[in-house]
């Protein structure tokens, strides 16, 4: 099979969305062996085009197997790069490797609506982290968000979300979006704050 520019880049795409929902499987589900399971199995993947991913493969398989009781989770063999966008996300449901970083308040367009606020936000080229402040920010509310660039192989994640102890006039809460690679370009990124 002839690949084009295109769907190499497709490819890298559909992986990087991959690993972002796997990563969210482990923050989430921390114990589940099946998270580290399911991220390993991506990690193989990738190390067709990074060699360096098949070392995470192992540590992943190391720790899905230490978690379920040194039995390893059985995950159906796939060729995750084959696999359309809405297939791949139902292997991955219920699936962000977040590290602290120097703090980076960036600028964002938002709009609310009733029971939503989204905007748009950019980190910049060489940065890792950007934080959105808004007053819509509650400990119930869900933020979502989608990379608008290619990641290359960085993977981009919510790393903290605060809010104010006290509805205050001038208090606003917080989330920081960050990648755990700084890129060579501006990354942009939509978000929105569910109610």
């Amino acid at each position: 099979m002839n690949q084009t520019n295109a769907d190499k880049q497709e490819i890298i795409t559909l992986l990087n969305q991959s690993l972002l929902m796997a990563n969210n499987a482990v923050v989430f589900y921390p114990s589940a062996p099946e998270s580290y399971a399911v991220r390993a199995k991506i990690f193989e993947t990738i190390s067709v085009l990074d060699p360096s991913a098949s070392e995470k493969a192992q540590k992943d398989k190391i720790i899905a197997t230490e978690l379920g009781e040194n039995k390893a989770p059985v995950i159906p063999p796939a060729d995750l790069i084959r696999y359309e966008p809405i297939e791949e996300a139902s292997l991955l449901s219920q699936v962000a490797i977040a590290l602290p970083q120097e703090d980076r308040v960036g600028e964002l367009d938002g709009a609310k609506e009733d029971n939503a606020e989204k905007g748009t936000i950019t980190i910049p080229a060489g940065q890792t982290q950007v934080i959105v402040k808004s007053s819509s920010i509650t400990p119930e509310n869900l933020v979502y968000f989608t990379p608008l660039d290619n990641l290359l192989s960085s993977i981009l994640s919510l790393t903290s979300k605060t809010t104010c102890e006290v509805q205050e006039k001038d208090c606003l809460g917080s989330f920081t979006l960050a990648i755990s690679q700084a890129l060579p370009h501006d990354l942009a990124i939509d978000w929105w704050i569910v109610n």
